[in-house]
C-alpha cells in the first residue's frame, strides 16, 4: 500500500454530521468545507433517510486541514439542533464523529470489486467557563505509543502519528472556548489506542432504538451528565443541542452499505453480527443493521451472504452495495487534480 500521492504526505478527514434533509444547511457545509485555502473537498455524501451527511477534506497541510475541519464543524454546530433530530440511524453529536487518516494511494481493490466476494475492507451548549474532566496534556504526552501503524513500517507508523496528531489539535480546538465540545478521542489519537465502538457502546448509541418504528431516539436524553464515562477532552456535560464529538486517527478505513431486501430487523442484526469481528466473524470488521427505508434494512458490512442464508433471507442484490464517498487512490487524484 503506498500511503503518499507524491513526495508530500496527504491527510484525510472524514466529517459527519447530524444533517441530511435540509439543502440549505447542506450547501452552507461544503461552502465552510470549500473556505480554506490548501485544503480540497475530495466528497460528499447525503442520505436523507439516515438524516446525515458525511464531508471528506484532504490536504497536504494538517495546520490548514484543521482548520478546515474545525471551520465546518462550527457550521454545523451553528446550524443543527440535535434535541429536534429523528432519523434511523444513531447519533451522539451534531457533529457526530471526525476520523483522521493517512492517504493512501491504493487498498489493493477497487469499487468494482464490492459485491463480487466476501473479503475486503470494512467500513459514525458548552462555554469556557465550564470545567473540563480530561488531561489533554496526558494524551498528548503518550499518544505517539499508540500511533503504530499496523504493517510496522516506519512510514506507515509516521503518517499514522501525523493524522493522530491531527486528531488531537482538531480536538483541542472543539473541546475549549465559546460552545466547547465533549470530545472522546480513540484509535491512534488515544492513550491506549481504544476503539470507537467500545466509547459508542460506552455511550448508549446501540441501544437506544424504538423498535415499533426503527428509529432511535437518542442516548444522550436527560441530564447530559457524563461523568460516569467522561470524555478525554472538554465539559463533563453534554449539551442538549450539540451533543458530543468521537474523534481518531486510523488508517484509512472505507465504509458502505449493502441493501438487505427483508423488514425483518433482527434477522439483519443477527447477519450483521455474525460477519463482525465482534461477533467471531471477520478480523477488523464493524458492521450494524438499520432501517434505511420501507422493507429494506442497511447493513454496513461486507461477507453477509452466507450469513443472510442461514437466516432464510435472500442475498443482497448483484451491485447493490455502495461505497460511502470515495476510495481513497479516488480522494488523492482529487488532491492532484487540485495541485496538492
Amino acid at each position: 500500500m503506498s500511503l503518499r500521492a507524491s513526495s508530500r504526505l496527504l491527510l484525510g478527514c472524514h466529517v459527519y454530521t447530524s444533517e441530511g434533509r435540509d439543502a440549505r444547511v447542506i450547501a452552507s457545509l461544503r461552502d465552510a468545507c470549500a473556505a480554506q485555502r490548501g485544503v480540497v473537498l475530495a466528497s460528499s455524501f447525503v442520505d436523507a433517510p439516515y438524516h446525515r451527511s458525511s464531508y471528506t477534506l484532504v490536504s497536504g497541510s494538517a495546520e490548514a486541514l484543521a482548520a478546515a475541519v474545525v471551520n465546518v464543524s462550527r457550521a454545523a454546530l451553528a446550524a443543527i439542533d440535535l434535541s429536534a433530530h429523528d432519523a434511523s440511524h444513531p447519533r451522539l453529536g451534531a457533529v457526530d464523529h471526525i476520523s483522521c487518516h493517512p492517504v493512501p494511494e491504493d487498498l489493493g481493490w477497487g469499487r468494482e470489486d464490492i459485491g463480487k466476494s466476501s473479503g475486503g475492507g470494512s467500513s459514525q451548549n458548552s462555554n469556557s467557563g465550564n470545567s473540563s474532566c480530561s488531561d489533554g496534556a496526558a494524551a498528548e504526552r503518550t499518544a505517539s505509543a499508540a500511533a503504530a501503524g499496523p504493517s510496522g513500517r516506519e512510514e506507515d507508523a509516521a503518517a499514522l502519528r501525523a493524522a493522530a496528531s491531527l486528531a488531537r489539535d482538531i480536538g483541542g480546538r472543539l473541546s475549549s472556548g465559546r460552545g466547547a465540545l465533549p470530545v472522546y478521542l480513540y484509535g491512534a489519537a488515544h492513550p491506549r489506542g481504544r476503539r470507537l465502538a467500545d466509547i459508542r457502546r460506552s455511550l448508549g448509541y446501540f441501544g437506544a432504538t424504538d423498535a415499533a418504528r426503527h428509529a432511535w431516539r437518542g442516548a444522550l436524553a436527560g441530564s447530559g451528565d457524563l461523568s460516569p464515562f467522561p470524555p478525554d477532552l472538554g465539559p463533563c456535560a453534554a449539551d442538549a443541542r450539540s451533543g458530543v464529538l468521537t474523534l481518531g486517527a486510523a488508517p484509512w478505513i472505507v465504509n458502505f452499505n449493502v441493501p438487505m431486501e427483508t423488514g425483518d430487523m433482527a434477522a439483519a442484526r443477527r447477519v450483521a453480527r455474525a460477519v463482525s469481528e465482534r461477533g467471531g466473524g471477520l478480523s477488523g470488521v464493524e458492521a450494524m443493521a438499520l432501517a434505511h427505508s420501507p422493507g429494506v434494512i442497511e447493513a454496513v458490512l461486507q461477507a453477509i451472504a452466507a450469513a443472510a442464508a442461514r437466516e432464510g433471507l435472500a442475498p443482497p442484490r448483484p451491485g447493490g452495495a455502495y461505497v460511502i464517498g470515495k476510495l481513497p487512490g479516488e480522494v488523492a487524484a482529487a488532491a492532484r487534480g487540485a495541485g496538492l
